[in-house]
């Protein structure tokens, strides 16, 4: 199925779901948090782990974002790292405290 309209990227990341509410520029707004540990053992023998954090949500909510601006997730301000729009109406956040 395509995601063709506003109400079908909001059903994405709608908070009774998967998704979480977060403040951006005085406003709330839903989106997917992700604070995944990703671990690598680059050909040794011990690890490397790190976490990427990221938050999901529609483009349109987070047009005037840029690097070094405010989120609040969880009653956590995460400061934005990378801006990454897939050219489908939604944008992933690099965040980190």
């Amino acid at each position: 199925m395509a995601v063709e309209t506003a109400t079908d990227l909001s059903a994405i990341v709608n908070s009774n779901d998967f998704g979480v509410t977060a403040t951006f520029d005085s406003n709330s707004i839903s989106g997917i948090f992700d604070n995944e540990f990703i671990e690598s053992d680059g050909g040794l023998e011990a690890g490397i782990g790190y976490t990427v954090t990221r938050f999901i949500c529609k483009t349109s909510d987070v047009s005037g974002a840029s690097f070094g601006d405010t989120i609040t997730i969880n009653s956590v301000a995460y400061k934005i790292r990378e801006i990454r729009p897939d050219g489908t109406g939604m944008s992933e956040l690099i965040i980190e405290v």
